[in-house]
């Protein structure tokens, strides 16, 4: 028998597995229940956890790791790091959080866009190789069976005019423009942030990210550097900072000797 089999226990809250496991995403579960081990395994309340860590206990990739933190909503309270200082963010189960509150997460699963078109197309029969057979000469289909459509006709729902950006995310974009080598354009720039409505943890990466790419442009022309809004529309905070070129040494040759 293997003694690291024996309960050594890390206190994880009944409701998480009596009620609310069921209506989490696996990946999830699997990030809740590694910051209860951070926290709750080591007799903490709360711990600072670095995205490197979650993923490697989860064995996640980072893009995965940030949508669960999306997902898991009020159920996980974040205070985030100082990017300056290398400081990751701070994750603790928030405690506050009211009992309908909890009910709601119960009762409220979380299946993502992708996952419900997934679940649409599955639902969706293939034409049968009966149907295919049944062609009159004409080559007119006569199905032998009719299939049952179901018609929504309900009214459509007006579009809903543009919301106005999140005080926080604004809080965050300005950070992110102070710090971003070139001051230009920021209406883009903000449009770009908001379309990505990056979540604490890709906004401690981006800011991280910007404040190395600010380093090394430092002496660089600013008509040379990007607008914000492209840089953050191509994702530029996951490019790796090249590696400056050894300058090869000249040789003099002494022409009068």
């Amino acid at each position: 028998m293997s003694k690291k089999l024996k309960p050594n226990f890390t206190p994880i809250p009944n409701v998480i597995l009596d009620e609310i496991m069921r209506t989490l995403a696996p990946g999830t579960t699997k990030l809740l229940f590694a910051i209860c081990r951070f926290t709750y395994g080591w007799g903490k309340q709360s711990d600072r956890i670095s995205i490197s860590q979650l993923e490697d206990i989860t064995g996640m990739a980072h893009g995965s790791v940030a949508r669960s933190i999306k997902q898991l909503g009020k159920l996980v309270s974040i205070k985030p790091g100082d990017p300056s200082r290398q400081q990751a963010s701070e994750y603790r189960l928030n405690i506050e959080i009211s009992d309908n509150d909890l009910v709601s997460l119960r009762d409220q699963p979380l299946v993502s866009e992708r996952d419900q078109a997934s679940l649409l197309a599955s639902l969706i029969k293939r034409p049968s190789k009966d149907n295919q057979r049944n062609k009159n000469k004409s080559g007119t289909e006569v199905p032998s069976r009719l299939p049952l459509v179901a018609v929504d006709n309900s009214p459509k729902k007006k579009s809903r005019p543009a919301r106005r950006p999140d005080p926080a995310q604004l809080e965050a974009f300005a950070r992110f423009y102070d710090a971003y080598p070139r001051h230009d354009a920021r209406a883009d720039g903000l449009k770009a942030w908001c379309q990505l409505d990056p979540d604490p943890v890709l906004t401690e990466t981006i800011m991280t990210a910007t404040t190395r790419y600010a380093a090394a442009n430092a002496d660089t022309d600013r008509t040379y550097i990007k607008m914000p809004g492209p840089w953050l529309r191509g994702r530029r905070w996951e490019d790796e900072m090249a590696k400056p070129e050894p300058v090869a040494k000249r040789s003099f040759v002494n022409v009068l000797a």
